[in-house]
């Protein structure tokens, strides 16, 4: 009787673990699974990568969220890294704050580290106004990579 019970305690503990690991498996994949939708949905995507207990962070926040209200047409993101297990390693996140711009799905630039407001302005204002050459050069580096 009492081997049963440790068979039945194992096999109880197995299934668990087992349901653990695939509810989590499912769970990580909805910060990608929301990335990739608005990569196909915007032109341009804004994604700010970020941690609870980062100070950068904390004083980027407000930065995207102005930057943000001023450009209402380009679609913004903030992905806690340590909420969506696996994106740091998926989109190479070494160091956060990172602030990834994607433009027409593809990654245009990728700033790490707490920058100046005027810079993400500049590279999203790039993007909008459509500057030829930047944008060429972009997509000739991409399609060379």
């Amino acid at each position: 009787m009492k081997n049963r019970l440790v068979v039945f305690s194992l096999i109880t503990l197995s299934l668990g673990l087992i349901a653990l690991l695939l509810i989590s498996l499912f769970y990580n994949r909805d910060g990608h699974i929301e990335i990739e939708k608005a990569k196909k949905e915007s032109e341009i995507l804004v994604v700010d990568f970020w941690s609870e207990g980062c100070g950068p962070c904390r004083k980027l926040s407000p930065i995207i969220d102005e930057i943000s209200t001023e450009f209402p047409d380009v679609k913004f993101m903030k992905v806690d890294i340590n909420g969506e297990k696996g994106l740091h390693e998926e989109y190479d996140i070494e160091f956060v704050p990172t602030v990834i711009i994607f433009y027409m799905g593809k990654e245009f630039v990728r700033l790490v580290g707490l920058r100046e407001k005027k810079e993400y302005v500049e590279y999203i204002e790039t993007l909008k106004n459509q500057d030829e050459g930047v944008i060429m050069k972009f997509e000739w580096n991409k399609n060379h990579e």
